[in-house]
């Protein structure tokens, strides 16, 4: 009986340690996706990449439009036509080129981190307990009663050897009790 506590014992040991180590699997899974998610929102219209994008192309405008009606103030052309053409012109050659390089780098990045989380999920695999270890733990245990296990059932050979065994004990058992 004091075998079998002691496999219980073990055996419940056994599962905690794994109950502990799926918990922590589980939760650097859900950490990997939520860095996963915070990369791809990062880059989505409205995300912090295209925000600050955004943002520092509205400040090369305002910057470069300033610097151009200057320019215009010093030649004495500042209440003619150019300067209503300077903006316009300004997100020709600047803004529009500028935004479509933004998307452009952001769908990169957003198509880069969906298949790293795609990978990321199709590599996770759920390591159950390893049957082959129980059943050593259990042959060694075995071993260390004298090769009985303590169980309702009845004790099966593992070998010819104890086989043959068992045969000539219980021939020799026999033997003495009608000599």
């Amino acid at each position: 009986m004091a075998r079998q506590s002691q496999f219980q014992s073990i055996m419940s040991s056994f599962q905690a340690s794994q109950a502990a180590a799926t918990k922590a699997n589980l939760d650097r899974y859900r950490t990997g996706l939520g860095i996963y998610d915070e990369v791809i929102s990062r880059y989505k219209k409205g995300g912090g990449f295209v925000k600050g994008a955004e943002a520092t192309l509205a400040r090369t405008k305002k910057k470069d439009v300033a610097s151009g009606m200057q320019s215009l103030v010093s030649a004495g052309l500042a209440g003619t036509t150019m300067s209503a053409g300077i903006g316009k012109k300004w997100e020709e050659e600047v803004g529009s080129p500028a935004r479509l390089s933004i998307a452009d780098v952001a769908g990169q990045r957003i198509s880069q981190a969906q298949l790293g989380k795609a990978g990321f999920i199709e590599r996770r695999q759920d390591v159950g307990p390893d049957p082959g270890m129980i059943s050593q733990l259990m042959q060694g245990l075995g071993r260390s009663s004298g090769g009985r296990m303590t169980t309702s059932q009845p004790y099966a050979p593992r070998s010819f050897e104890d086989q043959h065994r068992n045969v000539y004990s219980s021939a020799m058992a026999r033997h003495r009790r009608f000599s």
